[in-house]
């Protein structure tokens, strides 16, 4: 193979999910800046949670696209996500006090990539 042959480009959920991270990584950092650890913790579970909803819904429609699943498998596994994420965000804000204001500040990383995935994509 030649040295100076061209890495192939890299697919829209890759460059997606390496956008998702560091727009994770820079509101983490900024809220534990700006508000203290409390916030900081509310921010990386917001952005756990949407990292993990991307690749659970990533896995299981490439299954789907691969036709390994039934619709009615399908139907439960979304509805398993969903319900273990209420699960989730119940706990954390009811039990362990997390900062609701910085899951929402979290959960936003999927709307500021959504920008910058636009942005770096077609904005070329």
């Amino acid at each position: 193979m030649n040295g100076n042959a061209a890495a192939p480009p890299a697919s829209s959920l890759v460059i997606f999910a390496r956008i998702l991270a560091i727009v994770s990584g820079v509101l983490v950092v900024g809220g534990l800046i700006w508000q203290g650890i409390d916030f900081a913790l509310g921010v990386l579970l917001g952005c756990g949670i949407v990292g993990l909803n991307f690749w659970w819904t990533r896995r299981v429609i490439a299954k789907a696209l691969r036709g390994d699943h039934a619709k009615a498998r399908l139907w439960i596994s979304f509805l398993a996500k969903f319900g273990f994420t209420v699960v989730i965000l119940f706990v954390a804000i009811l039990h362990l006090n997390i900062n609701p204001v910085g899951i929402l500040v979290g959960v936003s990383s999927l709307v500021v990539t959504g920008f910058a995935f636009a942005f770096v994509r077609f904005g070329q």
